[in-house]
């Protein structure tokens, strides 16, 4: 396995971690929108987001959409730098103010969950950047994923990877389980990759203000 993947492999561990302390975000502060507990799963989860980005800055990678909204967002970049220092390194005060006033933009959280999903696309997609998709890169794709320890099923972009791929698999015949070729099966499939490819995966680019103003 090319080195390259297994540093994109590494990477995704945290990636991963990430996407956990997401799910603790959601899942432990639900509609609360202010005080010590929102303050405190947020720059958790802001914090292991800033790994992830600095992760990326050192495979010096590049995609269109992760790298807008790192320079249309780059004082949401330094919060959570902020987040990440005052999470992992101990202050004297009960709460960073600065780290306080920033989490309190709610932006913020749907940013985060915006470069989150792009960082698992270009995680998931990156064994068929070489190869495209073939059965050689879908190989591939579950070797470097089994070294990752996780595969997104939950994430929008990865329900519409493997939506793809099925599609991909149909037209190849390389699945015993899917439908088999016949002319009306292929109208049906046609349909649904028309469909398919209409569909922005990533829920929260639309939500962001500053990306609708550039779009």
């Amino acid at each position: 396995m090319p080195e390259k993947i297994l540093e994109v492999a590494s990477w995704g561990k945290y990636i991963y971690r990430s996407d956990i302390e997401r799910h603790n975000f959601e899942r432990k502060i639900k509609n609360e929108e202010s005080g010590v507990k929102y303050f405190i799963y947020s720059s958790q989860w802001l914090a292991s987001l800033y790994v992830v980005v600095e992760g990326w800055y050192s495979l010096k990678e590049s995609d269109k959409a992760i790298n807008e909204l790192l320079s249309v967002y780059e004082d949401y970049v330094l919060t959570i730098k902020r987040c990440r220092n005052a999470v992992y390194h101990y202050q004297k005060d009960i709460l960073d103010k600065r780290v306080e006033k920033a989490v309190s933009d709610l932006e913020i959280t749907t940013w985060a969950g915006a470069l989150l999903d792009e960082f698992i696309r270009f995680l998931y997609i990156y064994p068929f950047k070489a190869h495209g998709v073939s059965e050689e890169s879908l190989h591939l794709q579950k070797e470097y994923l089994d070294l990752v320890g996780w595969v997104p099923k939950e994430a929008e972009w990865v329900m519409w990877y493997e939506t793809y791929i099925s599609i991909f698999q149909y037209y190849e015949g390389s699945n015993s389980s899917l439908l088999k070729r016949m002319p009306e099966n292929d109208k049906s499939i046609e349909a649904t990759f028309k469909k398919l490819i209409t569909i922005r995966a990533n829920p929260y680019i639309s939500m962001l203000s500053r990306i609708k103003a550039n779009a």
